[in-house]
């Protein structure tokens, strides 16, 4: 039915009503426009500067590193500055503009705010921003350089950015690959205990390789912990620095570690007890000034008997490779038999037995790996009847070959705990392992 004049003319005034209404209630103009923090590259990132309340800390990379220009000369924290850029390593939207007045509310003030810049080439910043509070949600404030408008947005926390002077000086005492080091010496008490790498096939592309006490090369060296102590000298990182005058007995030092690397370099730690905090040590490195600050328990490891860093290792072999696991105790056994299809395990003696096949796999797989809690280079297996124990316990493996443990039983310390003796067939060396570790081991079997 066709419409009048009059009733088109109304409906094109609802019409322009309507669009009226749409556009007042639609989102603000300034909520559309927003700007953002540019991504810069971390590798290509010259300087930063960080300023608040009239003092400013700068960091300049430089070919030695990241090293601190301002209040102080330093070696800057290169693990704290690479984490910082890898924020910026992405552009941050903007969530909101928040408003254009009232700075000392948020934090932007000139008492409060703190200036951050980041270089990468030229004089001018491609990242210049003013930084206020945190607000819930995990965003902060900020204000764009030349720009009165306050904006939200997720940088990480300002905590990152609003650090003390020595809080961005270095941390990390020598942060080098454990892999290029060639010998390890402790010099505790006049006594000095070298280990070296002794590689087993130069030629292999691998570089197979075995520590060796320089002082026996006959001694087993524990390769599990002996790695991760050196892995933990490589990596360790200090809670405070400290300037070089703190501290005493640095002539007479607790310890002195040296590190010769596959270079010909020598790296040198000196560590010694500070007397003013209980548990707590301190270190020099290569003669630099600084003094960074451990915890005790970092330099007491190389200070522990040398039979601690006797081999532990009792077994070592795929669990896969496994047969069966029997457990004797006198006349009385208790053997299961692996699926290599599905990994699952059987009781074959005594028959018709269940088995708690979680249990099992937990059992194979600590049998595979099994290290003892310590070793006793005082005693001699024979010495003490092994070959006639109270247990043993027998692997054997789907090339043919089998594995016997010994163990004695219970034999109280001196502080009144108890543990067990073991040993393998083919060695002489005297494993200890405590009640709890046997308990765990033999758990399986002892359930039929």
């Amino acid at each position: 039915m066709p419409f009048s004049k009059k009733t088109g003319l109304l409906g094109l005034l609802v019409v322009v009503l309507l669009a009226l209404v749409l556009l007042a209630s639609g989102p603000d103009e300034a909520q559309l426009n927003l700007p953002g923090i540019p991504a810069v590259d971390r590798d290509s990132v010259t300087r930063l500067t960080f300023s608040k309340a009239g003092q400013t800390t700068i960091i300049e990379r430089s070919t030695d590193g990241w090293m601190m220009l301002q209040p102080l000369q330093a070696r800057a924290d290169a693990p704290l500055v690479e984490a910082l850029l890898a924020t910026f390593s992405e552009e941050k939207p903007v969530d909101l503009r928040v408003d254009d007045a009232n700075y000392e509310t948020y934090g932007l003030d000139d008492n409060n705010g703190l200036t951050f810049e980041v270089f990468t080439e030229g004089d001018e910043p491609d990242i210049s921003m003013v930084v206020g509070w945190d607000v819930p949600g995990g965003s902060t404030l900020v204000r764009f350089s030349g720009s009165e408008y306050i904006y939200r947005v997720r940088i990480g926390g300002r905590y990152r950015l609003d650090r003390r002077p020595t809080e961005w000086r270095n941390r990390t005492l020598l942060g080098i690959d454990p892999g290029v080091v060639e010998t390890i010496a402790f010099t505790s008490q006049g006594a000095r205990t070298a280990f070296r790498r002794v590689y087993l096939d130069s030629s292999a592309d691998d570089a197979s390789f075995r520590w060796s006490l320089v002082q026996d090369p006959r001694f087993p060296v524990d390769q599990v912990e002996l790695g991760l102590l050196l892995d933990s000298i490589c990596r360790m990182r200090a809670s405070q620095v400290h300037a070089e005058d703190f501290g005493v007995g640095w002539d007479d030092p607790l310890v002195v570690l040296e590190l010769s690397l596959a270079d010909g370099s020598v790296h040198i730690l000196k560590f010694v007890q500070d007397e003013s905090s209980a548990g707590v040590g301190l270190v020099k490195v290569d003669g630099d000034p600084e003094v960074f600050q451990v915890p005790l328990r970092n330099f007491k490891s190389f200070t522990r008997p040398l039979s601690l860093l006797a081999d532990r290792t009792i077994f070592s072999f795929s669990r896969a490779e496994m047969d069966t696991m029997a457990l004797r105790v006198g006349e009385k056994s208790v053997k299961l038999k692996q699926d290599v299809g599905n990994g699952t395990w059987t009781v074959v003696e005594p028959v018709n037995q269940e088995v708690d096949i979680r249990r099992a796999i937990e059992t194979a797989s600590r049998l595979a790996a099994l290290r003892a809690d310590g070793v006793a280079l005082d005693l001699d297996c024979h010495a003490l009847g092994m070959d006639r124990p109270r247990l043993r316990v027998e692997v054997d493996l789907a090339g043919g070959s089998r594995k016997v443990l010994n163990v004695s039983g219970a034999v109280t310390t001196g502080d009144g705990g108890r543990v067990y003796y073991a040993c393998r067939k083919d060695l002489s060396r005297v494993f200890v392992l405590t009640g709890s570790t046997l308990d765990e081991l033999l758990w399986v079997f002892l359930a039929h």
